[in-house]
């Protein structure tokens, strides 16, 4: 039996059973039981919901009342100042006769003397303004010439000096204020002669963002609830006509702000006739509340009126109720649940006895892998697994076993692969060769570590240059070794005494008795350049044509020949081929296979057509250029597709110091 299926039929049978069990038991008792509970916490957290959110409201407006008494027996006070301040102006230390009519620099002056008659409204007061009829009028701290002109004029109208008591007088926000950056609440206080005749006012102006900040009463329901700050306009015909919302704490922002427009209480949060429904309460009852609804959603609205008409609501949707609800159902369903808890806890605990007793029998071996696997990786190949178990562990063990053993081999490979390839690299010649009169540059592209293309350049004295271009059959250790053999057959024979068909009759010979029966074989170009007669010479063994373009237009020719692979037919006779009188800007290019049998990603090859085009298509350039642009050709060609055969070329540009 397989180690995954021991290990399932343990956990069920200590686990899974008890618990089903338990579970099948007990879950009629407690879905009943839970829906009860939960019926009557939703009915309990609401009517707490609603009460609190009704003494709240009626908190915040007697705060409010009690503020604006405050301020209104403030000014009071102020006003009195004020008024024996303009009957005699004079300072006390001077005899208290009249004087000239009183400036604006003078009020503004006596204004920074009178801060401490105002400094029970410090935290919401804005600025302190005097109005005398026909004289002077200023502001402290002084207001822009705009504020001037909107708030000054209106004030010193005959409105404010009506009736014969001097009783302060509340201004609510205006909607043209609406773009300021803060609700402005004025109070103004008429100011009266000795004989009762009006003088003038005087007037504060209050924040109202912070002192409804200043008067918040606490509530839990705070940071879940939007509450609105309304006027009762107590002069309009109709009792239905909603009061004007003045400012608005946002459910979303948590912040009081000026509320710019009234449409979007309306026609976004709730209709207008709901609207109506509600607000034509504030007129018959001082406080109260409702169920609406508000954004589309069930809310509870509750309200208080205070002083001047002023009406505080509180909007509480009812899934902000209904969070804390479900917060008390999870609660109850963990306490109800407990039971199941203290079963699971003892059935954790069992298995954990159980599972300590057993783990180092049953893990042991996987430790005893891991240490294996580290060694392993360490470059200790003689290291092998020992495990007796019958199971999944025995067949890990057996792997491991094989792949170090393979892996040693492998590691071996690839070692000599390496003395291979740099053995191989130290063969190849210098791909670019100063031969006077002529430009010269090879370039070769291994596949693997090794290859069986051969590229080499042989002097002979000053005048001669051979070069050999070979691809042996295959490519790796193999070909290589074959290449190896080839290029010291060529060299030992290449100067000696007799013509190229006799080296080359020479080399198949022996390379022929060297290869016997392996079926290997390879193809060699071999092209003598003669730099006093500007000549070339050449022999093919089976290697496929080199290209000549000459002129102006440019004309390929073929460097053909009979000639068959070698290592083939030690008899075989080879014959040479010549071409005299190269010209200036002439080229031979000489390549293998594994330029024009590239295949590309549709699966098509690069081809000699498309070769002999890049070739005349970069004719004038140097050699070496001429061979970048091949490759780079290839490349492009190729892809992302791995190189298949190995790339061997030679560019030979005849320069014109070799006229």
């Amino acid at each position: 039996m397989s180690i995954r299926w021991k290990f399932l039929l343990i956990l069920l049978g200590f686990s899974i059973a008890p618990l089903l069990v338990f579970v099948a038991l007990n879950y009629r008792v407690s879905l009943g039981l839970g829906e009860d509970l939960g019926d009557i916490s939703r009915r309990l957290i609401i009517y707490t919901a609603n009460k609190e959110l009704q003494d709240n409201v009626e908190n915040y407006a007697r705060n409010l009342s009690r503020e604006m008494l405050l301020v209104d027996d403030v000014l009071r006070v102020y006003a009195s100042v004020v008024e024996n301040y303009v009957a005699d102006p004079s300072p006390a230390t001077e005899p208290r006769t009249r004087t000239a009519p009183i400036s604006k620099s003078d009020l503004v002056k006596r204004m920074t003397e009178l801060q401490e008659h105002l400094a029970p409204l410090r935290d919401y007061m804005e600025r302190q303004r005097i109005f005398l009829s026909g004289a002077a009028a200023a502001a402290y701290p002084e207001a822009s010439v705009e504020a001037e002109e909107r708030w000054v004029a209106p004030l010193l109208d005959t409105e404010y000096s009506k009736g014969s008591d001097a009783q302060p007088v509340w201004v609510m926000p205006k909607t043209e204020n609406h773009h300021t950056e803060m609700a402005i609440l004025t109070v103004i206080m008429p100011l009266r002669r000795p004989d009762g005749s009006f003088l003038g006012n005087v007037a504060i102006d209050l924040n109202l963002s912070t002192l409804l900040e200043k008067i918040k009463p606490p509530s839990q329901w705070t940071p879940f609830m939007v509450s609105l700050l309304a006027s009762t306009d107590t002069t309009v015909e109709t009792p239905r006509a909603p009061p004007r919302i003045l400012a608005v704490r946002d459910l979303a922002e948590g912040i009081l702000k000026w509320e710019t427009s009234e449409t979007r209480m309306y026609e976004d949060s709730i209709s207008r006739a709901q609207a109506f429904d509600f607000f034509a309460d504030f007129q018959k009852w001082p406080k109260g509340y409702a169920s609406y609804s508000y954004n589309g959603e069930p809310a509870i609205w509750a309200y208080a009126v205070s002083a001047n008409g002023l009406t505080f609501v509180h909007i509480l949707p009812h899934r902000e109720a209904f969070y804390r609800l479900t917060q008390s159902e999870l609660r109850l369903r963990q306490w109800y649940s407990l039971d199941t808890v203290l079963v699971t806890a003892v059935v954790v605990l069992l298995l954990t006895i159980f599972a300590y007793h057993r783990s180092k029998k049953m893990i042991g071996p996987i430790l005893y892998m891991v240490r294996a696997f580290k060694r392993l990786s360490e470059g200790d190949f003689s290291t092998r697994l020992k495990i007796t178990a019958q199971d999944e562990r025995k067949m890990v063990a057996d792997a491991f076993n094989t792949m170090a053993h393979q892996l040693e081999d492998r590691i071996r490979i690839r070692q000599a692969l390496e003395v291979a390839r740099e053995v191989q690299q130290n063969f190849l010649p210098k791909m670019d060769v100063q031969f006077p009169g002529f430009d010269i540059a090879a370039r070769l592209q291994y596949c693997d570590e090794t290859g069986g293309d051969y590229i080499d350049l042989i002097p002979l004295g000053d005048q001669k240059l051979g070069i050999v271009v070979s691809d042996v059959t295959g490519h790796g250790v193999g070909a290589a070794l074959l290449m190896a053999t080839a290029r010291a057959l060529v060299r030992g024979r290449y100067g000696e005494s007799g013509s190229l068909t006799d080296m080359m009759n020479s080399v198949n010979r022996k390379l022929t008795a060297d290869i016997g029966e392996t079926g290997r074989f390879m193809t060699l170009f071999f092209l003598e350049i003669d730099r006093a007669s500007r000549s070339l010479q050449w022999i093919r063994a089976g290697h496929d044509p080199a290209w000549l373009v000459t002129g102006a237009p440019t004309s390929l020719t073929l460097l053909n020949g009979p000639g068959i692979a070698l290592g083939v037919d030690d008899q075989y006779a080879f014959t040479a081929r010549s071409v005299s009188s190269l010209s200036p800007g002439d080229l031979v290019f000489i390549g293998t296979d594994g330029i024009w049998e590239t295949i590309g990603p549709d699966n098509t090859l690069f081809g000699k057509h498309r070769l002999e085009e890049l070739i005349a298509q970069n004719a004038w350039r140097p050699a070496e250029e001429i061979c970048d642009a091949v490759l780079k050709a290839l490349n492009d060609f190729r892809g992302d597709i791995k190189q298949q055969d190995d790339v061997s070329l030679v560019a030979i540009k005849v320069l014109p110091e070799a006229v």
